[in-house]
């Protein structure tokens, strides 16, 4: 049976901002910056700084939650790579799930997609020649991979291109 929990979140959601009661919807939280490419246009690529532990991310999804979140989108540097201890990505959707309507992942997509998210998104900056320009890797390294556990995946990429990647 279906649950009407996140309808009826929304519909009071809905009229607390007609009243002028603001607050976010969708949020999202940054595991590491570590990322196994070097894109030209990454704004995180240089950056030195220390991934979230599991408490850590927790805390987080947990105040994201507190202020009105609904919606999570996990993401990093490359979400995939994180770790801390036996914990990984997987472990941090399978408790975002227990917080969130809908938890989103974002990943370069050159490993596997084994996660059990409600969407994962696979970033891709134009054809194979701009994109592996920009990234410096094949596009999509891994076609025919295992889509994981049924999880819808979307792909971003610049709105021009859209209709040649099909």
């Amino acid at each position: 049976m279906k649950s009407f929990k996140p309808y009826t979140y929304l519909l009071r959601y809905y009229l607390a901002s007609l009243l002028g009661h603001k607050k976010p919807l969708l949020g999202g939280i940054k595991l590491t910056h570590a990322c196994n490419l070097s894109c030209v246009q990454c704004p995180f690529r240089q950056r030195e700084a220390p991934s979230l532990s599991f408490s850590q991310a927790l805390s987080a999804m947990r105040t994201l939650h507190d202020w009105g979140v609904r919606i999570l989108i996990i993401e990093g540097g490359e979400p995939f790579l994180w770790r801390d201890g036996a914990y990984d990505l997987r472990d941090i959707v399978t408790r975002a799930r227990e917080l969130f309507f809908t938890v989103g992942v974002t990943t370069n997509g050159t490993f596997p997609i084994e996660v059990d998210s409600d969407i994962v998104w696979v970033s891709i900056d134009g054809l194979e020649e701009t994109h592996d320009r920009l990234r410096g890797k094949e596009l999509c390294a891994h076609r025919g991979q295992p889509r994981g556990h049924g999880a819808p995946q979307g792909i971003r990429a610049p709105y021009y291109q859209l209709a040649q990647l099909a």
